[in-house]
């Protein structure tokens, strides 16, 4: 009966990426203008014999490919967080790119909510770099980031988080935290 008490311990949560549409119509815009001048980069190559511009049209098409595969990210992508006694779980899916992440519960000295933490840098600017942190922080809601001290390094576990879900998983986590000990 123990056993089946620990397989109901776990949590799960599929969390969506956020549609920012202003990134995505400038990824689109752009994702236009570099087939363009992939087109015009072929085009040199046929007909003028430029074949010193086949470094820039691979470098090109490396560019476009990563801007589709983000736009697939941001249209079917889906983060999938288990939490259970042991570890904190984390899938990063799109149907043909997976990401794998996984840590012990047992390791984790601390955690915490921080807003904007992927832009932790601009705070060193001086004069004005906590200026430009809050002004980001004024447009952008979905900025909760769950830190965790793992192993004596900071480390951002999930981040583009609403208020609501960073505190559903924060928690979670400490529950599981409490479990543990």
């Amino acid at each position: 009966m123990q056993r089946l008490n620990k397989f109901n311990d776990v949590f799960i949560y599929n969390l969506k990426p956020h549609k920012n549409w202003f990134l995505t119509t400038f990824l689109i815009l752009f994702l236009i203008v570099i087939s363009f001048l992939i087109v015009l980069y072929s085009m040199l190559i046929y007909f003028e014999k430029l074949y010193f511009i086949i470094i820039p049209i691979l470098i090109t098409a490396g560019i476009a490919v990563i801007i589709i595969r983000q736009l697939i990210w941001i249209f079917k992508g889906k983060t999938t967080i288990e939490i259970n006694v042991t570890e904190i779980f984390i899938q990063k899916n799109i149907a043909t790119f997976n990401k794998y992440k996984s840590y012990y519960i047992d390791e984790i000295d601390s955690i915490s909510i921080e807003s904007l933490f992927y832009i932790k840098a601009l705070n060193k600017i001086p004069l004005f770099g906590k200026a430009y942190t809050g002004s980001i922080a004024n447009f952008k809601r979905d900025s909760e980031s769950i830190v965790i001290t793992y192993r004596q390094k900071q480390i951002e576990l999930l981040n583009s988080l609403t208020e609501k879900e960073a505190y559903l998983i924060l928690n979670k986590i400490n529950h599981f935290l409490e479990m543990n000990k």
